[in-house]
């Protein structure tokens, strides 16, 4: 039977680079929209593209469910090390052994 655990520190270290990956995500309906407008702007009115609002409104929605499941993804690890954490101390604390206590007093010579 092999070991089960975790390491608090090393899943609170991955939850931070999480945490700043999800940091670029912040914004990102914004940036995408700020995008689509250069491009709608350089594509000129000739020969005339069109769908873009159309695009745009449901590309945008897309946007913003990435930028929030960035920094959801890195506040459920954090919170996970944390709980993790939590765990091992609970049971470190109040470990007793695996036997029971003898009924009577061992006498060491």
């Amino acid at each position: 039977m092999g070991d089960i655990g975790m390491n608090p520190d090393s899943a609170q270290e991955k939850g931070k680079e999480a945490e700043s990956l999800a940091a670029g995500f912040r914004d990102l309906e914004l940036d995408f929209s700020d995008a689509l407008q250069a491009a709608k702007a350089a594509s000129g009115s000739e020969p005339g593209v069109s769908g873009w609002n159309g695009f745009a409104d449901k590309q945008s929605n897309q946007m913003s469910s990435v930028e929030k499941q960035g920094l959801d993804l890195a506040e459920n690890v954090q919170s996970g090390a944390a709980e993790g954490a939590n765990t091992d101390n609970e049971n470190a604390n109040k470990y007793s052994g695996a036997r029971y206590g003898l009924s009577r007093n061992i006498n060491i010579r």
